[in-house]
């Protein structure tokens, strides 16, 4: 993978979405014509249908920034106390106080069907198990503290975290 788009994806796991936002700005920057100088071909960015015009093109720079930014509502990469723990808003770069996704997938046997956020905290979170699982769900509020719920599901049950 190109450079940049691994580090988008390494701040985004470290929990930095300043950085890692940062970065994506740069990979974003536009790579038409007239932007080298002399004609000289892009050295990075993106062409006007969004690839990586990183030399080589290459498909895993595209799939690199997309990972990367799906890191940055929802993680599950630790493990507490035997179950997997899925971290709400670990690497949210001050820039989206907002937002909503839906439907990342997180290691346990979880789909977050939904995840809405407002000025930096979680204003609700709907995980569903695809399979029985228990979970730890971590969320952090806008001010940095944490909080730890633990779930028990059955597949197909959902619960709601506020």
């Amino acid at each position: 993978m190109p450079k940049g788009q691994q580090k988008i994806g390494l701040w985004a796991g470290l929990g930095d979405g300043r950085a890692a936002h940062g970065l994506l700005g740069r990979y974003l920057a536009p790579a038409w014509p007239g932007r080298g100088s002399g004609g000289t071909p892009p050295q990075g960015g993106v062409y006007r249908s969004l690839p990586c015009a990183h030399p080589p093109f290459r498909i895993d720079g595209n799939f690199g920034v997309t990972a990367a930014i799906a890191e940055m509502p929802p993680q599950s990469h630790l493990v507490r106390d035997g179950a997997p723990l899925v971290e709400l808003l670990p690497a949210l770069p001050p820039r989206w106080p907002g937002g909503r996704v839906a439907g990342p997938r997180a290691r346990g046997g979880i789909t977050v069907e939904e995840l809405v956020w407002a000025d930096g905290s979680v204003g609700a979170a709907t995980p569903a198990a695809t399979a029985d699982t228990t979970v730890g769900i971590r969320r952090r509020d806008g001010d940095g503290t944490g909080r730890l719920r633990r779930l028990t599901l059955t597949a197909g049950q959902r619960a709601t975290v506020t």
